[in-house]
């Protein structure tokens, strides 16, 4: 009888999720998200462009186990405009606390 792992509630990553921190994480996440995990983006306080390809592979790996089929990304515009918004105020300065009143006001 083989056993079965239950899913993670969800991968969460801490910190920058960048092109410099990208590739140590997406073995991790895409074997959370595989497992069945969902994905929290709240204590990430910067982005670039390799933040959203590593979300769009998410997106490819809950697709292709079944999450998801039938609706769409997994990820909204408003999501995008979320991680976006809280990039670009953390390159300013603006303290992580302020940023998440801002994403929850956006949400």
């Amino acid at each position: 009888m083989t056993q079965h792992t239950p899913p993670a509630a969800a991968w969460r990553p801490e910190g920058p999720l960048t092109l410099a921190t990208v590739a140590a994480l997406r073995a991790e996440a895409c074997a959370q998200v595989r497992n069945g995990a969902a994905v929290d983006l709240s204590a990430v306080s910067a982005t670039d462009s390799a933040a959203l390809a590593l979300l769009l592979e998410l997106c490819r790996v809950a697709r292709a186990r079944g999450a998801g089929k039938g609706r769409g990304r997994v990820y909204s515009f408003r999501d995008v405009v979320a991680l976006r918004t809280a990039q670009a105020l953390r390159e300013q300065g603006i303290s992580l606390q302020r940023i998440r009143a801002v994403v929850r006001f956006l949400q």
